[in-house]
């Protein structure tokens, strides 16, 4: 018989309840996250669409793919499309469609955080996307025909499929250059074409980054760098001295059948294209339809910061009025700058490499910057000497960015043809290292660790930039202490008036950009813009033109960029009171960064 049990009505009712109460927490449970399953399966999807789409960009973003979820894919280069940014448009209204339809009050307040700058992030680029042909791939300075051999020339050698994924990337060199040359059609078909002065400076570089003879007689700089990487492997065991051979009988044929021609036929499409050319000479962007608007758009997007322009003029301008009036008071006080600076006898420092001057900037540091220093130990730094081949091409110096889950290991490449000075090594290993760029990159990596890796995809260069200016200003007071510290006084007032100049220079250049790009200065206007600096010479003056005009929107990215940490670092004052501290401030930048400068203010309070 079965036995049965009976419930009393007040125990029913109880039960009743329970079981309700039940109901609407699973329901109120799945209500709210079901929003947060949206957005998270949003992130995912777009982080690992734009990790495949580019092989050589994940590599340099990520050690180990396969622990971010990513698939092992062949390996690809991103080419551009015949009409491909109208695509891209689309691509990015669908993208901020369904943002838009996720309620973010639901997410978690790192999730909202990032929710509102991907937000604002893809709007600026949906609005970009409206000026189709502004982007320039073949730019003198940065294009891909010089940024490729040297991505490709660092393509780390993790495994022996690193190996595979190289070659295979640079067989690909033709087809990307085939369709950017492309877009250069479209571009100039729509009389938005590069200057003939530019094209010429172009076909140049193909004519010398990549030669045959320099293949032929193993002295070409991808050559050197593959045998290096190559060499690395088989010491550790993972390549044997026939794969190694093997490789390099490969690596040689491909540069010489497929690299070789690639840049031939470069050249060869851009001079057809001459004809199509929208000047004999660099403009800047306010001569196109358009490009006043468009400009408006790059600058908020290069500088990270979402302040009118006007009001950065005015920035800008009492920074001129700030900087030549302290010159001006130093050499009051120390009239025998003058003759030190006519024989530059002051640029000479104690410290004259590398390794003794990231230790000396280091401990200069220790009191104002939060240490690299982990459980685990302080991650190496790598300084190495720039092949010969590259030196044309390449900064003074630069940082490899490591990848965001293998900090452990930073290269640092020295352009010893571009250094003349110990105290042009001393402040550009600071902007480029510590505390500058690979000092950033380490800390935000940690601090990444848990959160969102989507994140990595929104790019700030005037926090990044800014950031990397900002603590190159605060190397020439360190080395202005060196001097100090030796009795040199005079010396010491040298490198601070060196460093007054140097600000003035790059706030003027940021103001001739707006100028040129905004307004539509001509060489003229730019001339007499120059002139009470005492920079003049038609030679002078078209250098300086012509790179500004090529580079919209460099500069300011570097100045601005600096300009927003010192107002943030006002505002920091001004808040914290007596609990501010340098140490503080630079910690707060380093855990909530990279982000643009309207977010930092926010988070400051």
């Amino acid at each position: 018989m079965k036995r049965t049990t009976s419930l009393s009505p007040k125990q029913l009712l109880i039960s009743v309840g329970l079981l309700i109460c039940f109901c609407l927490a699973i329901f109120f449970l799945f209500f709210f996250r079901k929003d947060k399953r949206a957005f998270q399966k949003l992130t995912k999807n777009l982080f690992l669409q734009e990790m495949t789409s580019n092989t050589l960009n994940m590599h340099y973003t990520l050690a180990d793919p396969a622990s971010f979820g990513i698939p092992r894919t062949s390996p690809v280069l991103s080419c551009y499309r015949e009409k491909g940014e109208l695509s891209a448009a689309g691509e990015l209204a669908e993208f901020l469609e369904s943002l838009s339809v996720i309620d973010s009050d639901k997410l978690s307040a790192k999730e909202q955080t990032l929710y509102e700058q991907m937000q604002t992030y893809y709007r600026l680029s949906q609005k970009m996307a409206e000026y189709p042909y502004f982007e320039e791939p073949f730019s003198v300075h940065s294009g891909s025909q010089s940024q490729l051999p040297i991505l490709l020339s660092e393509y780390t050698f993790r495994s022996k499929q690193d190996v595979e994924d190289y070659l295979c990337l640079l067989s690909q060199i033709d087809s990307v250059f085939q369709s950017y040359i492309l877009y250069e059609r479209e571009k100039m078909n729509a009389n938005m074409g590069m200057s003939v002065q530019s094209l010429e400076q172009i076909c140049g570089q193909c004519d010398t980054i990549v030669t045959l003879s320099a293949v032929k007689n193993q002295t070409h700089f991808l050559q050197d760098t593959f045998t290096k990487r190559l060499t690395g492997l088989r010491n550790q065991g993972l390549l044997t001295d026939r794969e190694c051979d093997s490789y390099e009988e490969k690596h040689n044929d491909i540069l010489a059948t497929i690299v070789v021609p690639a840049y031939h036929n470069l050249k060869q499409e851009l001079l057809a294209l001459k004809p199509l050319c929208s000047s004999q000479t660099p403009k800047g962007l306010a001569s196109f339809s358009g490009g006043e608007a468009y400009y408006s758009l790059l600058f908020q997007r290069e500088t990270s910061t979402d302040r009118p322009l006007e009001e950065i003029i005015e920035l800008l301008k009492e920074r001129v009025q700030t900087d030549y009036r302290e010159i001006r008071q130093l050499l009051a006080l120390h009239p025998e700058c003058k003759e030190a600076f006519r024989k530059e006898d002051f640029n000479h420092l104690p410290y004259r490499d590398a390794k003794t001057i990231l230790k000396d900037l280091t401990d200069r540091c220790r009191e104002s910057f939060p240490s690299l220093q982990t459980a685990d130990g302080s991650p190496t730094v790598l300084v190495k000497t720039l092949s010969l081949g590259l030196t044309e091409y390449c900064a003074p110096a630069f940082y490899l960015t490591s990848p965001t889950d293998n900090t452990d290991t930073n290269v640092i490449y020295i352009n010893s043809e571009k250094i003349p000075s110990d105290l042009d090594l001393y402040t550009t290993l600071a902007h480029e290292a510590y505390p500058g760029h690979l000092y950033q990159n380490v800390l935000t990596s940690r601090h990444l660790q848990n959160e969102n890796p989507a994140r990595l995809l929104l790019w700030y260069g005037g926090f990044l930039e800014g950031w990397a200016l900002y603590v190159e200003f605060l190397s020439y007071d360190f080395a202005a202490q060196i001097k100090e510290e030796q009795g040199n006084a005079t010396e010491a007032a040298c490198v601070r008036l060196e460093q007054k100049n140097r600000d003035l220079q790059l706030c003027l250049y940021t103001l001739l950009d707006i100028a040129i790009h905004k307004d539509g200065a001509d060489r003229q206007k730019v001339t007499e813009i120059l002139a009470p600096f005492g920079i003049t010479g038609e030679a002078v003056i078209n250098s300086v033109y012509d790179y500004i005009a090529q580079n919209p929107c460099n500069y300011p990215k570097y100045y601005v960029g600096y300009l927003e940490f010192t107002l943030l670092k006002e505002q920091a004052r001004k808040t914290w009171g007596n609990e501010y501290s340098d140490y503080r401030f630079h910690e707060f930048i380093q855990k909530n960064g990279p982000c643009d400068f309207q977010t930092l203010s926010r988070c400051l309070g």
